[in-house]
């Protein structure tokens, strides 16, 4: 299941709710009434339509929601792709009693108007909180990650028919206790930190797999092509969609990034050899995804790390400290074949 698909739409509703949270208020909700003094008091507010729903489900039921939904979410989520690291997973059920408890799921489920009201009305399905962990891959800043990272939770609608997948009702809310991004101990003998080194291995992985040896101003339309394909991945790119021509951008973005320390490396323009790539270019260039890396090597330097791959060749990375932390990264100045 593609999650960046799927969360735009999320969003939407989410937006949706709180707006209607704002101003979906009844005419009895906003009516005074006067009393014998010549005073107003609001009318007292209508009581969710849940109060008073008994727990359908038994505590063993109620575990069994709880590990699908966790299950289902972990699935649901790019991971490695979009995410370095996901942890802590784990799926929480609230009988409805619970659900006044958090303002956001009031809204959830008072305004949405997708929520499958039926089922839970039915006692079929249930309401769980799921938390987890989540730290976005160095690449997915680039794109403009669409949330936060840490500590987080959603809630989702989870069915007692184990066959039938759980329905997103929120957006991600970030959890009010929050942990600091793990350090990387090899990073940090290489003088790096952790998005400088993450970012390291990803940028020798596709220069392995594409078998380039020498930098892009003497690429061929074939290293061109190889290169962006398996590097793509770590942009969210899906390989097949590079013959289509509509990526030229996203391109000289990459390119920026991986070999040169610009700053601007947004809104680039597609690398002139573009044009000269060929259907059968692109073809050859995913047969790069099933080559082996091979074994690394990494030293540190003065201000750069060299990463040996065994046999094959020497490559030379300088430090960009960038604007943030996120965007610092290393970049390669120098190949040598071995």
């Amino acid at each position: 299941m593609n999650l960046k698909r799927l969360l735009p739409v999320t969003a939407l509703a989410l937006a949706l709710t709180l707006a209607l949270s704002g101003c979906g208020q009844t005419a009895q909700d906003t009516q005074s009434t006067a009393t014998p003094e010549g005073e107003t008091t609001a009318a007292p507010e209508e009581p969710p339509y849940w109060e008073g729903w008994t727990d359908p489900f038994t505590q063993e039921e109620t575990r069994d929601l709880e590990t699908r939904a966790a299950a289902f979410w972990e699935k649901s989520l790019d991971w490695p792709t979009r995410y370095k690291e996901v942890s802590g997973l784990q799926g929480y059920y609230l009988a409805p009693d619970q659900w006044s408890e958090a303002e956001e799921l009031v809204r959830i489920l008072q305004f949405t108007e997708s929520l499958d009201r039926a089922a839970l009305e039915e006692g079929t399905a249930g309401i769980c909180r799921v938390d987890f962990t989540a730290w976005y891959q160095p690449e997915a800043y680039y794109l403009g990650p669409q949330y936060g990272d840490g500590n987080l939770y959603i809630y989702l609608l989870v069915y007692a028919d184990e066959t039938k997948d759980p329905q997103y009702l929120s957006a991600w809310y970030t959890q009010d206790v929050q942990t600091e991004r793990p350090a990387d101990p090899q990073a940090a003998a290489l003088g790096l930190n952790g998005y400088q080194y993450d970012i390291l291995l990803h940028q020798c992985r596709a220069l392995a797999a594409a078998g380039i040896t020498t930098l892009p101003e003497a690429w061929t339309s074939r290293d061109l092509a190889r290169y962006l394909v398996v590097r793509g991945r770590d942009f969210d790119q899906e390989p097949e969609e590079w013959a289509t021509g509509k990526y030229g951008s996203l391109a000289g973005m990459i390119l920026s990034i991986d070999f040169t320390g610009d700053n601007e490396w947004s809104n680039m323009p597609a690398p002139d050899l573009m044009e000269k790539i060929t259907q059968e270019d692109w073809e050859e260039a995913l047969t790069a995804l099933e080559t082996e890396e091979g074994s690394w090597t990494y030293l540190e330097g003065k201000d750069q790390v060299t990463a040996v791959l065994e046999g094959k060749g020497e490559y030379t990375f300088s430090l960009c400290p960038g604007f943030a932390e996120w965007n610092s990264r290393t970049f390669c100045t120098g190949i040598k074949a071995l």
